[in-house]
């Protein structure tokens, strides 16, 4: 690569919130401890070695999707980064998301949350938002902003301080119907039963 080197181009993808969430496997000839020091400080995923046994390649390639996997079903199931397992997010992508969670929590009765205000709101363009919150969550960004919805009022029916209608327009639902039917398929219970 004229210009950068594999340290360098790593440091930049996982210093950029466009990009630092995605994993990054450094693959290269330079085996003293001292350049595999070099690349775990560039927030490389992984440091493997030439030559290499492909078997370890694919064992760290399913172990690094595993972990998204597992930080993915995190995020989805939380209100709070408090929620995500500690070292799961990248510093970048941790503040990314306590202040997606807080600007979702500012909007939560906005049954119209728009995935373009909150674009702007959060300094980026549509496209790299939504690829963004896909990356983090797997999800579209309005399916997350829903399933965020419904955990928070998961939340406040387990406080057993309002009602049901008044859960439904606290969340941003426009009726108590449309609440009842997602919140049963979020859960697979409706929010009478839920515990």
């Amino acid at each position: 690569m004229p210009g950068k080197d594999g340290y360098e181009l790593c440091k930049a993808v996982k210093r950029d919130i466009r990009f630092c969430h995605i994993p990054i496997i450094l693959l290269t000839a330079k085996a003293t401890v001292e350049s595999q020091v070099l690349g775990l400080e560039a927030e490389a995923d992984a440091y493997l070695t030439k030559p290499f046994d492909p078997t370890l390649l694919i064992s760290q390639i399913g172990s690094l999707l595993r972990n998204r996997e597992k930080a993915r079903q995190m995020i989805n199931a939380g209100t709070t980064v408090d929620d995500v397992e500690a070292d799961i997010l990248s510093v970048q992508d941790s503040t990314f998301l306590q202040e997606l969670y807080g600007l979702m929590e500012k909007e939560l009765a906005n049954c119209e949350l728009d995935v373009n205000e909150i674009a702007r709101l959060i300094h980026m363009s549509r496209t790299k938002f939504y690829y963004k919150v896909k990356g983090l969550t797997g999800e579209p960004p309005s399916v997350f902003f829903k399933t965020y919805k419904l955990n928070r009022a998961a939340e406040l029916i387990r406080e057993h301080k309002y009602t049901l209608s008044e859960i439904a327009d606290m969340t941003g639902f426009s009726s108590l119907s449309h609440f009842s039917r997602s919140f049963k398929k979020q859960f697979g219970v409706a929010p009478t039963a839920y515990k």
